[in-house]
C-alpha cells in the first residue's frame, strides 16, 4: 500500500482495490507488468525517432488516442 500510495501517486481506495485483486488474482499483475514495458517500449521508439521530443509532447501523443492497447496505439501515432 505504502508504494502505490506514496511511489505510485494512487488514492488509497484505488491502491485497497488492487491490493485485493492481487490476492484474489495474482495472474493479473503480470499483465501489469507487461503493459508497463509495452508503453515503455514505444515511448523509446518515439524518443529514439524524435530526440528532442520532452515528456510533456510524448505523454500527450500518446495519451491523445485514449486507452487502446499499445499495439494499436502505434499504429494511430504513426498516422
Amino acid at each position: 500500500m505504502t508504494l502505490m500510495t506514496g511511489r505510485g501517486h494512487q488514492e488509497e481506495g484505488e491502491a485497497a482495490g488492487k491490493w485485493r485483486r492481487a490476492q484474489l488474482t495474482s495472474a493479473q499483475l503480470s499483465t501489469y507488468y507487461v503493459g508497463y514495458c509495452e508503453v515503455s517500449d514505444l515511448a523509446a521508439d518515439l524518443r529514439a525517432a524524435d530526440p528532442g521530443l520532452t515528456s510533456r509532447p510524448l505523454h500527450d501523443r500518446m495519451l491523445a488516442h485514449g486507452s487502446p492497447p499499445v499495439r494499436l496505439l502505434r499504429t494511430l501515432i504513426a498516422a
